[in-house]
């Protein structure tokens, strides 16, 4: 079974698999530029920062070490839903319920924001927005699911219990026994979303450099950065980087990268679609302390991502095609859908999100002159908080009314110890969430013996 996939193990992702060649590469960085502004990195953070800042009038160099879209934006499951931290209920009770509610605010504005930038572009992204399913995999995670149903609601980010019949009316997979439904969000592609966002760019005057890898930033009277073949003078500069910041010699104390994984099985025949319902194809993530995604993807195959998040040593990231974490998803898929044993696992891959130490995205400036600034921490939710991440940098930048996102704006941040004492801290805190979820799985198994 991991041979299966690690034969089959992708550089990219699935959805960068999906659309071959079908987005033209946008020219290298060549020569000594000039712009108002440069940003750094090409997902969904900076191609957004670059459109609110060009509509804003400046002008817009962004430079991206691969092709826009192949870092996180092109590697996640394409789930749009509600996050709030690791735990609403911590994040209420560490920051108020007045800073909850403005978080909440501006997530539900992040998520309606999707929808207005794929009708913007005219793009077809694959966007359906009938929500997600929140999923208890075993009783005893009832109670907190219906915790997080209320606190949400409290909050106009309208979700609706299940119980097992509603979670039968609606088809869901048998393995799940509790849940309830967010109706915001839904699921997309995130690849053909990033090349949503590149029209949009590329439309309002952006200049957009691939294959430019950044390997000087240099600060002072006039803000330079250098690829290998150019560079850029800048008033400004925007580190779109998150989990790869820590390269650059950015937000090392304040942001955590982690590699997580996912695969996909073969299209689904029509005997094995029918054998596990599923009608409204909402996208799913468990109450699991580090989530299981479940999805399909458009062409009918089963999707499953997370189950662990794993932590690197300072600037290194753990091996991508790691057969163990292809074995820890396989068996998610075995166990979440048993009504069909025979669905061959196809490919996998492997990306990098960022968190912060309450797991809630940051943004602010990070340079003495008070020219770098940098969107981070988005926690593997990020889909819409980083395309939404655009507006608040932009009216940072240009000094406007930053409105409910001024909670997130130059805020303070835990600082995280230096190595090897991160590794330890971080990696303590991954095996105690870890456990946590093999006691609920084993619970799970020994109720179907």
């Amino acid at each position: 079974m991991t041979e299966a996939v690690r034969k089959t193990f992708l550089a990219g992702s699935f959805w960068t698999e999906e659309s071959g060649g079908a987005f033209a590469a946008l020219p290298a960085l060549e020569g000594e530029r000039t712009f108002d502004v440069v940003i750094v990195g090409g997902g969904y953070s900076g191609l957004s920062a670059a459109i609110e800042l060009r509509k804003a009038g400046h002008s817009v160099g962004l430079v991206e070490a691969e092709r826009v879209g192949f870092g996180a934006s092109g590697r996640s499951c394409g789930q749009v839903a509600i996050d709030l931290g690791a735990n609403p209920t911590w994040t209420l009770n560490m920051h108020g319920r007045e800073k909850f509610q403005r978080l909440a605010n501006v997530l539900a504005r992040a998520i309606a924001n999707v929808q207005v930038n794929i009708d913007s572009s005219g793009r077809d992204c694959d966007y359906v927005a009938n929500g997600n399913i929140m999923a208890g995999v075993h009783e005893s995670q009832l109670r907190k699911l219906e915790a997080f149903s209320e606190l949400y609601n409290s909050v106009g980010l309208e979700t609706e219990l299940l119980d097992r019949e509603a979670l039968a009316r609606r088809g869901i997979p048998g393995s799940v026994v509790c849940g309830f439904h967010e109706k915001l969000g839904g699921t997309l592609d995130p690849v053909k979303y990033a090349r949503c966002l590149v029209d949009l760019a590329l439309e309002a005057g952006v200049e957009i450099f691939e294959n430019s890898p950044v390997l000087q930033l240099e600060t002072g009277k006039r803000l330079t950065v250098k690829t290998r073949a150019g560079s850029i003078r800048a008033d400004k500069c925007v580190l779109a980087t998150n989990a790869y910041s820590g390269e650059l010699g950015k937000l090392k104390h304040t942001i955590v990268p982690l590699s997580v994984s996912a695969l996909v099985t073969k299209p689904l025949t029509q005997d094995q679609r029918a054998c596990i319902g599923w009608q409204g194809q909402e996208g799913m993530h468990t109450a699991h302390r580090v989530i299981e995604n479940l999805r399909l993807t458009p062409d009918g195959r089963i999707l499953v991502g997370t189950k662990r998040a794993r932590l690197g040593f300072g600037t290194r990231h753990p091996r991508a095609d790691d057969p163990k974490i292809f074995n820890e998803l396989a068996l998610v898929l075995r166990e979440r859908f048993p009504e069909i044993p025979d669905v061959e696992i196809d490919l996998g891959w492997t990306g990098r999100v960022a968190i912060s130490a309450d797991f809630i995205p940051s943004f602010g400036n990070v340079s003495r002159n008070g020219d770098v600034y940098y969107a981070s921490g988005y926690g593997g939710h990020g889909i819409a908080m980083a395309s939404y991440s655009g507006k608040v940098i932009g009216d940072l930048i240009c000094g406007k009314d930053l409105g409910d996102a001024e909670v997130l704006v130059n805020r303070k941040m835990v600082p995280l110890p230096p190595e090897p004492f991160r590794w330890i801290v971080i990696q303590s805190m991954l095996s105690g969430m870890g456990l946590a979820d093999k006691l609920v799985d084993r619970a799970v198994r020994k109720k179907q013996r």
